[in-house]
C-alpha cells in the first residue's frame, strides 16, 4: 500500500513540475468584407444584438442584427445611394454589373465592421447637444451640426473616447467675444424688473443663464426658482430667456419621464413654467426630483415593457417659475437659488427686446465662455471659497458660486477680488436670513408633531395637541388624564438619568396616525423615519431597553424637553 501512495505522489510531482501545455493559436480569421475607408457610414460598435453607426447625415444609429435590411441599409447612406452600387454592385449571370447593389455583401460588412469595433457602452459615450468638458478640460459646445472644442470648430462625429452626432442645428458661437458689453446690455434689461435683492438676483440670473449654456460641463448646476405675483412679469421674462439661450426645453405640466426623454443624451437647458403647489402633484415633486439629481449628474434607471430597461444621466440646468413655491424639502431648497420679483408699478413701461438682438447676444456668450474657459473655473472656485469662508459651505457655497461665478466671467474680463468679496457678504447677509428659514428635518419633524392634534379624547373635551398635552403632563400639578393620553400614542414624559425627556415610541400604530401624510410617516411592520429624524435633535439618544407604552412595551428615542421649544417644566411635575 505504501508503495502505490510513493508512486502516485512521484506522478503527481512530474506533473505539477512539467510546463503546462502551450495555448492552441488562435483559428485564422477568412477573409472578410469590410466597409472602404471613405465610407460616408461610420461603425460604432456593438452591444447585445444591437449594432451602432454614424450615419450619411452624421446621425448616431442603432439597429439590431435582424435589421440590416435594404431599406435600413439606404437609411444609413441617404444622399450616398450612389455609393453602394459603386463599392457593392450586383451581377447578372454573365458577370455583367446590372447598375444595382448586393445587399447581403453591404450586410456583411455593416456586421462585419461594426464587430470589429467591439464592444461599445452608448451610456455615457454619446453626447447630443449642450455644453461638455472633454477629457483634457476643454470645453466642448455640442451646437447641433457643429463642434466647437474652446477655439476649434470640428464636425460631428467621435471626438476622443465620446461621440458628438449630428442634430438639428442650433445657436453657434460668434466669431468673436462681445467681451463685457453683452452682458452689461442683459443686465440692463433684467433691470427693468422689480427684484427683491435689486441687481443682486439680475445678476445670479445672468449667471443662471450662462450656466444654461455651459450644462454638463459644470461640476454642479443649480436651479433657480422664478416666483412672484400674477402681474409680476414671470411669462415675459421667460421670453427673454428663450431668446437668449435659444436651445433649451420650454415646458409646463410635464411629466419628470417626458423631460428627460425629450433631452434625451443631451445637457441643454430645462425652463418649467406653471409650477404652482399641489399638495397631492405626486407628478411635480418627480420632476423637482429629477432637477435635483441633474445637479451633480445623477443616473436615472427607469425599467422598460421589454424588460430591459433604460438608464439616463440627468445633466441639464433648470429653471422653474411660478407664482407660489410648492412644498420643499430642506435638500430641494438648498440646491435652488429663489429669486423673488414684485409686482410691476402701475403704469410701469413694459420691457421692449428684440429676440433676434439677444439671441446674438446669447451667441456673444457662447464665444465668451468658450474663451474664457479657465477664467470660467477660477471665478466659480473664487466665489466658491469666499462662500465658505463667510459660513456657507457644502450645497449653498456649490450653488451660489456657480452663479455669482460665471456671471463674474461674463461681466468682467478681468479677476476683481474685491467686487469678489463685496458680493459674497451681499450675499451672505441673505443666505443668513434663508438659511433662518430652512429648519433642518429633525426640527420639521418635531415641528409636526407637536402641533398634531390628537384624536383620542373624550367628547366635548377641547382638542388638544401634542404640545398642550406635553405641558400638561409637566405641570405642577399635573394633570392626570394627559400622560395616559399621549401613552396612547406612543410618547411619554418622564426623568431619565435626573434630565426631562420626551419618550417618543420607533414602532406605534398611534404616532404612524400622527405622522401619516407625511414623508416620517410609516407602513406596518416597518422601522418608522420618524425615530431616525428625532434622534438627530441634540442631546436625543436611543432608550437602552425601551419602554412600556400604555402597557405595550416598545424600543423608544427619548429627547430633551429643553430642546422644545415652548414647553415649561415644573420642578417638581416628574418626580
Amino acid at each position: 500500500m505504501t508503495d502505490k501512495v510513493t508512486d502516485i505522489r512521484d506522478h503527481m510531482d512530474k506533473v505539477v513540475m512539467e510546463d503546462p501545455p502551450a495555448d492552441p493559436p488562435p483559428p485564422e480569421k477568412p477573409d472578410r468584407v469590410f466597409l472602404p475607408e471613405n465610407c460616408p457610414v461610420i461603425p460604432l460598435g456593438a452591444q447585445g444584438d444591437v449594432r451602432y453607426y454614424i450615419d450619411a447625415l452624421g446621425q448616431m444609429r442603432d439597429l439590431q442584427v435582424r435589421k440590416h435590411a435594404r431599406l435600413d441599409i439606404m437609411g444609413l447612406f441617404g444622399e450616398y445611394i450612389d455609393y453602394l452600387p459603386e463599392n457593392w454592385p450586383a451581377y447578372d449571370k454573365d458577370g455583367k454589373t446590372t447598375g444595382k447593389w448586393n445587399s447581403g455583401k453591404v450586410e456583411e460588412a455593416l456586421l462585419n465592421a461594426s464587430a470589429a469595433k467591439g464592444l461599445i457602452d452608448i451610456f455615457g459615450t454619446v453626447r447630443e447637444t449642450g455644453g461638455w468638458v472633454d477629457d483634457e478640460g476643454h470645453l466642448v459646445m455640442h451646437c447641433g451640426k457643429s463642434i466647437y472644442r474652446e477655439r476649434e470648430k470640428l464636425p460631428p462625429g467621435p471626438l476622443g473616447p465620446h461621440i458628438y452626432p449630428s442634430m438639428p442645428p442650433g445657436p453657434t458661437p460668434l466669431d468673436d467675444d462681445p467681451g463685457p458689453q453683452a452682458a452689461a446690455e442683459l443686465m440692463e434689461l433684467f433691470g427693468a424688473w422689480y427684484w427683491k435683492r435689486g441687481l443682486l438676483d439680475a445678476s445670479l440670473l445672468l449667471g443662471w443663464v450662462g450656466c444654461a449654456l455651459l450644462g454638463a460641463a459644470l461640476d454642479w448646476r443649480a436651479v433657480v426658482w422664478l416666483t412672484g405675483g400674477s402681474a409680476a412679469g414671470k411669462s415675459t421674462l421667460l421670453k427673454v430667456l428663450g431668446a437668449v439661450i435659444g436651445s433649451l426645453t420650454e415646458v409646463g405640466n410635464a411629466t419628470a419621464a417626458g423631460i428627460w426623454q425629450q433631452t434625451r443624451m443631451g445637457s441643454n437647458p430645462v425652463i418649467y413654467d406653471e409650477g404652482e403647489p399641489n399638495p397631492d402633484s405626486k407628478k411635480m415633486q418627480a420632476v423637482i426630483e429629477l432637477a435635483r439629481l441633474a445637479c451633480d449628474g445623477k443616473i436615472v434607471l427607469r425599467g422598460g415593457a421589454d424588460h430591459t430597461g433604460s438608464q439616463f444621466m440627468a445633466q441639464m440646468m433648470f429653471l422653474f417659475s411660478s407664482i407660489l413655491l410648492p412644498p420643499l424639502t430642506p435638500q430641494d431648497q438648498n440646491r435652488m437659488a429663489i429669486l423673488e420679483l414684485d409686482k410691476v408699478a402701475a403704469g410701469a413701461k413694459v420691457p421692449d427686446f428684440d429676440t433676434r438682438q439677444l439671441g446674438i447676444l446669447g451667441r456673444g456668450f457662447r464665444r465668451r465662455l468658450l474663451n474664457r474657459w479657465g477664467d470660467v473655473k477660477a471665478r466659480i472656485e473664487a466665489y466658491h471659497k469666499g462662500l465658505t469662508a463667510a459660513g456657507f459651505g457644502g450645497r449653498t457655497a456649490d450653488v451660489f458660486s456657480a452663479l455669482l461665478g460665471v456671471a463674474h466671467a461674463l461681466e468682467r474680463d478681468a479677476p476683481d477680488p474685491k467686487f469678489v468679496k463685496k458680493t459674497v457678504a451681499q450675499m451672505a447677509g441673505y443666505l443668513t436670513l434663508a438659511v433662518a428659514d430652512q429648519e433642518a428635518d429633525e426640527r420639521n419633524c418635531l415641528q409636526h408633531l407637536l402641533t398634531q392634534v390628537v384624536p383620542d379624547q373624550k367628547a366635548g373635551d377641547t382638542k388638544l395637541t401634542v404640545a398642550e398635552l406635553i405641558q400638561q403632563s409637566v405641570d405642577s400639578p399635573p394633570c392626570l388624564s394627559a400622560p395616559k393620553v399621549l401613552e396612547r400614542f406612543g410618547l411619554k414624559v418622564k426623568l431619565y438619568e435626573q434630565v426631562h425627556m420626551l419618550f417618543v415610541a420607533n414602532t406605534h400604530s398611534g404616532l404612524a396616525r400622527l405622522f401619516d401624510g407625511s414623508h416620517w410617516g410609516t407602513i406596518a411592520g416597518s422601522t418608522a423615519p420618524w425615530a431616525q429624524s428625532l434622534g438627530r435633535l441634540d442631546g436625543a439618544v436611543k432608550h437602552p431597553s425601551g419602554q412600556y407604552f400604555a402597557g405595550a412595551k416598545a424600543r423608544c428615542t427619548m429627547v430633551p424637553l429643553n430642546v422644545l421649544e415652548g414647553i415649561k417644566v415644573k420642578q417638581r411635575a416628574l418626580l
